[in-house]
């Protein structure tokens, strides 16, 4: 006998049982209940902004970058290179967050994981270490050659084709690399150049194409036509300061850079605390650096006798080769003291060219005993270096 039918309601109640547990499980699936996704064609679900588990990053503790000026120019180094090169760009950016001093806060833990390339390194236990250039402080350029184990070794003497010749090739000088001391007075503050702004001169260099060349290949060209790439630059460091070795030896590596550093030799001797080391200069030149001479004492080499003359060239050159193993070929005089006796003794006692403080690029066979370089005080922006490059003196 079949069952009364409602009025009200003319569908079997088994029917009606069936039909609420579908609408049940329907609404379940629409609020995102686990196991059933929002399924809607061409619908897809709001991006859910994910942070890290343990850290969230906060500009200087108020949301502002400490040093806007500098935050400002290496935007604009950046810009440009988001769309002809978006791997250096990326590196950019990591070194643009850091010039925004970053500040790391505990949270909590049920937060999502970021994406790798957001956060620091995971611990090593949980997966794969990182390769080393991932884990520095400083972005690493993936267009720039890796720098060299040993250094070139330079030629045993110095062989000239006949041909006077003439290029542009930049040579910097620096001094300090580091954040001057409080009470610092003028020279110091203008002679030096903080890590962070080295840093954003070498990614400036790397990103519009240079290529750091040595003295040595500078005069195989002069003097004997050998090839320099497109766009070569030589980076100086006068007076072998110990931060040289604490702060631009590091990045020089990080962006596969070389440089020559020009040191007095009896400060080293003398174990002053403010200079490099002897070990730390055999360090940078198994690296690929080069060290010359700034002669033997930091004294005026103008209006000078033969004998001190030759007692600073001398000096310098048989302590340096004792020491490195290499003998030094290039002078820069100090404080760009020299006169025409002081070239005279130099060449005589075979050194291959002297460094001037004259502001300029261009250098010729005829006239290596006064190369020209290109000052760099500690207020040079990366745009404003580029444009030094650039000129035509």
């Amino acid at each position: 006998m079949d069952s009364p039918v409602d009025p009200c309601n003319p569908y079997p109640s088994w029917l009606r049982l069936f039909t609420a547990i579908g609408l049940i499980v329907s609404g379940l699936m629409m609020a995102g209940f686990p196991g059933g996704p929002l399924l809607t064609s061409g619908v897809e679900r709001p991006a859910v902004q994910q942070r890290s588990p343990d850290y969230e990053l906060s500009l200087n503790g108020q949301g502002q970058p400490e040093n806007a000026a500098e935050q400002k120019e290496l935007s604009l180094i950046w810009l440009p290179l988001v769309h002809t090169q978006p791997a250096l760009a990326g590196d950019l950016g990591l070194l643009l967050k850091q010039r925004e001093q970053i500040v790391l806060t505990p949270q909590p833990e049920e937060t999502s994981p970021p994406p790798a390339e957001e956060t620091s390194p995971p611990p090593a236990e949980e997966t794969s270490p990182p390769p080393a250039e991932e884990t520095s402080p400083l972005p690493t350029v993936e267009s720039s050659p890796p720098p060299p184990s040993k250094p070139n070794p330079p030629p045993a003497e110095l062989a000239f084709d006949g041909v006077v010749r003439q290029v542009q090739v930049p040579i910097l000088m620096y001094h300090y690399v580091s954040v001057p001391p409080p009470n610092a007075d003028i020279y110091r503050l203008d002679l030096s150049v903080t890590p962070d702004r080295f840093a954003t001169h070498l990614l400036a260099l790397s990103s519009t194409g240079y290529t750091t060349i040595s003295l040595y290949d500078l005069l195989a060209h002069l003097t004997q036509g050998t090839p320099l790439p497109q766009k070569p630059v030589i980076l100086s460091f006068d007076d072998g300061y110990r931060d040289n070795y604490e702060n631009a030896f590091p990045l020089l590596q990080e962006f596969g850079m070389t440089a020559t550093f020009f040191v007095v030799t009896d400060y080293i001797n003398e174990g002053l605390s403010a200079y490099l080391t002897w070990e730390m200069a055999r360090e940078m030149q198994a690296a690929g650096m080069h060290i010359e001479s700034h002669a033997r004492t930091h004294v005026d080499l103008r209006n000078r006798k033969d004998s001190f003359l030759i007692w600073q060239a001398l000096g310098s050159v048989e302590t340096i080769e004792s020491e490195l193993g290499m003998r030094p070929r290039f002078i820069t005089y100090p404080s760009g003291h020299y006169d025409a006796n002081t070239i005279r003794i130099f060449k005589d006692i075979d050194f291959w060219a002297g460094l001037t403080t004259i502001q300029g690029a261009t250098h010729s066979t005829d006239n290596l005993f006064q190369l020209k370089r290109v000052r760099v005080p500690g207020t040079t922006t990366g745009k404003i270096l580029l444009q030094l490059l650039a000129k035509n003196w």
